[in-house]
């Protein structure tokens, strides 16, 4: 799996919103600084963010953005799909699935990865992302060697 440039700055600047958060609008201006992202591409990002009620825009002279929901309420799973959709590690995954493979015998793999990329990405929010300085601390979520646990077992000739 491979996120786009459009998912990264969104991850990015939405860090920027949480880290701001309860002091009002951010310019654009502050989100790009030291990002190297053209005010231009990121407002469209933003805009995908804003449709999903996970930012707020704010007009006006000392206008900006804003996170729409606390920062521990907005996880980075929310920021991905908002920008790219949902997330499919292939055609095993998607819902229904568009394997063309009758008894495939890496559907498990695949369904297995993706529970897990999701769960993850579930379990971390824009809060934990603010307040980490280390993120290798225990009460983190990202801290295990073995991010998931193996999927279960299924009879090779499971559907899938």
């Amino acid at each position: 799996m491979k996120l786009s440039p459009a998912a990264d700055y969104a991850i990015r600047g939405a860090s920027v919103l949480a880290k701001h958060y309860g002091e009002g609008p951010v310019a654009l201006e502050h989100i790009c600084a030291g990002r190297n992202v053209h005010k231009t591409y990121l407002s469209k990002i933003f805009a995908a963010l804003v449709r999903a009620g996970l930012v707020l825009a704010v007009r006006g002279k000392h206008g900006g953005y804003m996170l729409g929901r606390e920062p521990n309420k907005i996880t980075l799973l929310e920021v991905i799909e908002a920008v790219e959709g949902p997330i499919r590690l292939n055609f095993c995954t998607h819902t229904p699935s568009r394997c063309h493979e009758a008894n495939c015998p890496f559907s498990i793999v695949w369904r297995g990865l993706q529970r897990c990329v999701r769960e993850k990405l579930q379990s971390v929010t824009l809060d934990w992302a603010r307040n980490s300085r280390n993120p290798g601390t225990k009460k983190s979520p990202v801290n295990s060697e073995a991010l998931c646990a193996p999927p279960p077992m299924e009879p090779a000739g499971a559907p899938h």
